[in-house]
């Protein structure tokens, strides 16, 4: 039986008032900590950090992002039939449009007569 994941912890600067960058309360970093996710998400970017502090009511909206987007922070498998490779599209970046002008080789003053 494989060992169970280790804790995840938010990093020690988010509860540091003298560090640089957002400080969350010490009550927020509890219910954080009980989502690896939301652990990860604010370590790796410091935004959503900053958000909380300044509106600690937006954890629940934030956790739920979080988990619609979480595949994004790395899984160790892709889904099934995803290869990996980049998504390319397959139109043309522009147009092939020709120029305007004369057809068939006639000229424009020829066609007065």
């Amino acid at each position: 039986m494989p060992d169970p994941e280790p804790m995840r912890s938010l990093n020690p600067e988010l509860l540091d008032p003298t560090a640089p960058g957002a400080t969350l309360d010490y009550g927020l970093v509890e219910q954080i900590e009980q989502s690896p996710e939301l652990v990860d998400a604010i370590n790796h970017n410091q935004d959503i950090a900053r958000a909380l502090e300044q509106d600690p009511t937006q954890l629940e909206q934030i956790a739920e992002y979080v988990k619609l987007v979480e595949p994004s922070f790395g899984i160790a498998e892709p889904p099934a039939g995803v290869t990996g490779e980049p998504f390319t599209d397959p139109s043309p970046t522009e147009a092939n449009i020709p120029e305007p002008g004369p057809t068939g080789g006639q000229d424009l003053d020829d066609l007065s007569t």
